[in-house]
């Protein structure tokens, strides 16, 4: 018993001195328990669990096997299970606590180790471990056997490294993300060479989505061969482009492939570059983006990059701001913008005298190149400002600038494959709510030869016609003025006798003393009278003969609104029209001073009694004058050019006039073969065209729908398919003749119904530019756009509208709410600004679509369609008012 007792304290004794207590310093984790005996080493890691070891402490080199469920603590461990390490084996060194293991390359990894066509089964990592995180990298060599990942066509990367790493600091949140990083020679497009290229992004482990970005470190001159376009093969060049594979999870390969960089020469310009590649059908597609370049800059672009023979017409000392290249040889996309076949070049030019311009180039090789520079409305003020100082306008100056409006003015330049670009500076100009023709002049930027121009032109074809309506409303004026003249003379003469030499004469028959009763009831009215008549008829004949003879040119001035057309016309007639009617109130004046009822009565209480009688009697007869006077100023303000529109019947040869949908006249008697007739001008003159007999007559319209003949027109062609008016500055506008091909002639009507062709004139200068319109229902806000160039928008819209369309002259819009049954009319200018002309609340609300339909360039009917079909048509004049046309 004793003896067992020493034995059992030896052995405590042993295995007590046989091991020892210590403290290991491990970087990440600081100081450590340590227990070890002489072959195994135990290190507490906390959290993280005890591990026993094996090796040496001097030099420190400990380690052990494990397996993922004892690493179930770690940080990482997530990853490490999804990866699905294997053969893991712990180590402690003097660089710190490290995993050593292998990864399973067909399981989580699977995606992106096929994406890169790598066939190892396995990948070997390493994991530096801290409390609380850690570091993983795992790598393969490829360089001696590089292998090559054909990505569709012939674009493709040539793998020559690949390295998996990630990282976690105590946020778990990315603990399933790796970052991979590739070295690749890249080559995108069979004409571009292998770039050396390093690929890093990320790759979900759960998810096994990729998104592959990375940077080409080679210079990349040419890339995708999109330099043939042009003359010097190496106009761009890049470095340090970044790369993004677009990859759609599901699909076998990547869709996009894009790239962009900082900084990239272009034209031997740097630029900022953004390029697409399509792997579908391999279109590619490049924007660029430079804060400022100079007109010098631009004509090198020209002359180096293109070839093009360039005029020797720009300013040297302007810029560009804001340079955009978009460029697709045939067609693509980049980003969210689509980009069409060919090399644009956009941009605002800074121009002299503080005028700018949007810069717009283009080139094809299939359709040749052109260069516009469409100027501000800075040019607008500077023509405005130089027609006030024009003696010959002074009178109609005021109405004039208010509704002038420059809505183009470019300078245009086009070359075809002669490679010769030359052009002209165009001008789209209204005055007066019409379209005003201004000649093409030589291109040019010289803005005072410009000003001069157009000005010249203003006053040449638009000046005499003001002036001849503000003549002729002078002259008018003055024949008013002398059909009260004889009249009021003759009154102002028996007033002045009145007053000195009054006689109290009676009617016969009345006998002496006569009652003052019948001077009140007889003498008076009759004096009154008398005096009147030499007044009243003058003062209507007058006024009613000014507005006979103004009102055909006063409805051809119209503004954008009802407060722009009353002070544009209130401009050429107003004072006029106040001076004839200041000559009316004195005529007035005249009789209502009359005293010769003084001489009619004894007493003073008595004549005070009979003035008054007879002053109201001159009251109620004047009130005629006046309420003729309002009505003629009300109707010189509101009335406007109604449309007058002709319907024929070919069976029976006969041919109604209508105005504003009511009946004028109806003719009979009328060819049964006109192939083509329409009522143009101030609805004053019908067209006719026979092309069966190659003849033209037309005739002047008045406003009872009479038809006299103005002119006969024998051996016209008989191939016109097509015969249409265009409204046209403040004469007879334009007729156009057009044949099956397209081809057409333009004449110019007159008065006496003579057609002359316009040989320098073409549609692009008479048509207005198409304007469209976008909405957004959500936001209840509607934009208007003219050749791509927001011109406004407005918002406050209702967010109900069911059918919004521009028509008739791109100068009114249609709004359609179906739920409510309403619509409205707007007046619409060139700025995108608009004016209401009319409101309906009593529609139906079964329509299923509306539209305009365009008979010709300017006119057409408005459709109302049912879903089953049926439908109205109804023509729509200028102030809004719409009236059945025919119906289905």
């Amino acid at each position: 018993m004793y003896k067992s007792i020493i034995y059992i304290f030896l052995l405590s004794l042993i295995n007590l001195y046989g091991q020892s207590n210590e403290k290991i310093t491990i970087p990440g984790f600081g100081e450590l328990p340590l227990i070890s005996n002489t072959k195994t080493f135990s290190i507490d890691f906390g959290k993280l669990g005890k591990f026993q070891f094996t090796g040496t402490l001097n030099p420190l080199n400990l380690k052990t096997k494990a397996n993922i469920e004892q690493l179930v603590n770690f940080p990482g461990y997530k990853l490490y299970s999804n990866l699905g390490l294997s053969d893991i084996e712990l180590n402690v060194s003097p660089s710190g606590f490290d995993i050593f293991a292998n990864a399973n390359t067909q399981e989580s990894l699977g995606v992106l180790f096929k994406f890169f066509k790598i066939a190892e089964p396995q990948i070997g990592f390493g994991v530096s471990v801290a409390k609380d995180g850690f570091s993983l990298s795992g790598a393969l060599d490829f360089n001696k056997n590089p292998i090559v990942i054909d990505i569709k066509g012939q674009t493709r990367f040539t793998l020559q490294k690949f390295e998996i790493s990630a990282e976690l600091g105590g946020d778990e949140t990315k603990e399933l993300e790796i970052l991979v990083n590739a070295d690749v020679k890249f080559k995108p497009t069979k004409v571009d060479p292998d770039l050396q290229t390093v690929l890093a992004f990320s790759y979900n482990l759960k998810s096994q989505e990729l998104s592959i970005a990375g940077s080409i470190t080679d210079t990349w001159k040419n890339p995708f061969g999109i330099s043939k376009l042009f003359k010097n093969k190496e106009v761009i060049s890049l470095e340090n482009t970044a790369i993004e594979i677009g990859w759609v999870p599901g699909t076998p390969t990547p869709t996009t492939i894009g790239f962009a960089l900082e900084k990239g020469q272009f034209f031997q310009l740097d630029f900022g570059i953004i390029m697409s590649l399509s792997l579908d059908d391999g279109k590619v597609a490049l924007k660029a983006n430079r804060n400022e370049m100079t007109m010098n800059d631009l004509i090198t672009i020209l002359r180096d990059g293109f070839g093009l023979k360039v005029p020797d017409i720009f300013p040297k000392d302007i810029y560009i701001k804001d340079a955009e290249i978009l460029f697709s040889p045939a067609g693509g996309e980049v980003g969210e913008s689509e980009i069409n076949q060919g090399f644009t070049l956009k941009g605002t030019a800074k121009l002299m005298d503080a005028i700018n311009a949007n810069v717009d180039f283009y080139a094809n090789m299939d359709d040749g190149f052109y260069l516009d520079f469409y100027f501000d409305n800075s040019l607008k003020d500077k023509i405005k400002n130089e027609l006030k100082n024009v003696k010959v306008l002074s009178k109609v100056i005021n109405p004039l600038l208010s509704t002038f409006q420059l809505r183009q003015a470019k300078v245009y330049l086009e070359a075809g494959m002669d490679l010769n670009l030359a052009g002209k500076t165009h001008f789209n100009i209204s005055i007066f709510n019409k379209p005003l023709p201004i000649p093409d002049m030589e291109a040019s930027f010289d803005f005072k030869k410009i000003v001069k121009h157009v000005v010249d032109k203003i006053v040449e074809s638009k000046g005499g016609k003001l002036v001849e309506i503000s003549k002729n409303i002078g002259a008018s004026a003055q024949t008013a003025g002398r059909t009260i003249g004889q009249g009021a003379k003759f009154a102002k003469k028996v007033v002045t006798l009145g007053v000195s030499n009054a006689k109290h004469l009676h009617p016969k028959g009345i006998l002496h003393p006569v009652n003052k009763h019948v001077c009140r009831e007889q003498c008076i009215p009759n004096r009154a009278n008398e005096l009147i008549g030499k007044v009243l008829h003058p003062s209507l004949n007058a006024i009613q003969s000014f507005y006979d003879n103004i009102i055909d040119d006063i409805v051809i001035l119209e503004g954008d609104s009802f407060e722009q057309t009353k002070s544009i016309r209130e401009a050429f007639f107003l004072e006029d029209w106040n001076n004839l009617n200041q000559k009316i109130e004195n005529d007035w004046k005249s009789i209502w001073e009359d005293k010769f009822y003084y001489g009619l009565f004894i007493r003073k209480s008595a004549a005070i009694e009979g003035g008054n009688i007879y002053r109201a009697i001159i009251t109620d007869k004047k009130q005629e004058y006046l309420n003729l006077k309002n009505k003629i100023y009300n109707d010189l303000i509101n009335l406007r050019l109604l449309p007058v529109i002709v319907k024929y019947d070919r069976k029976k040869g006969c041919g109604t006039f209508y105005a504003n949908g009511q009946p004028l006249k109806e003719h009979c008697g009328w060819r049964k073969n006109w192939h083509t007739m329409f009522v143009f001008g101030n609805m004053d003159k019908v067209f006719f065209y026979d092309n069966n007999s190659g003849v033209i007559e037309i005739y002047s319209l008045d406003k009872s729908g009479n038809m006299s003949l103005l002119k006969h027109h024998n051996g016209i062609r008989k191939s016109w398919s097509s015969i249409n008016w265009i409204p046209y500055g403040l004469n007879d506008g334009v007729i156009k003749f057009e044949d099956s091909d397209g081809n057409y002639e333009l004449y110019n009507p007159d008065d006496n119904g003579n057609i002359i062709r316009q040989t320098n004139l073409s549609l692009k200068e008479i048509l207005p530019e198409p304007i469209i319109v976008k909405y957004n229902s959500e936001k209840g806000c509607g934009a208007f756009y003219s050749n791509g160039k927001l011109l406004k928008e407005h918002c406050g819209w209702n967010k109900t509208w069911h059918t919004i369309f521009i028509f008739g002259n791109m100068d009114k819009v249609f709004f359609y709410d179906k739920n409510a049954g309403s619509a409205q009319i707007y007046k619409l200018n060139g700025e995108g600004d608009m004016n209401l002309l009319k409101l309906y609340n009593n529609f139906r609300k079964d329509w299923d679509k509306i539209s305009w339909i365009s008979h010709n360039e300017t006119d057409g009917v408005i459709k109302f369609e049912k879903a089953n079909g049926l439908y109205e048509l109804y023509q729509c004049d200028n102030n809004g008012n719409i009236v059945l046309d025919s119906y289905k």
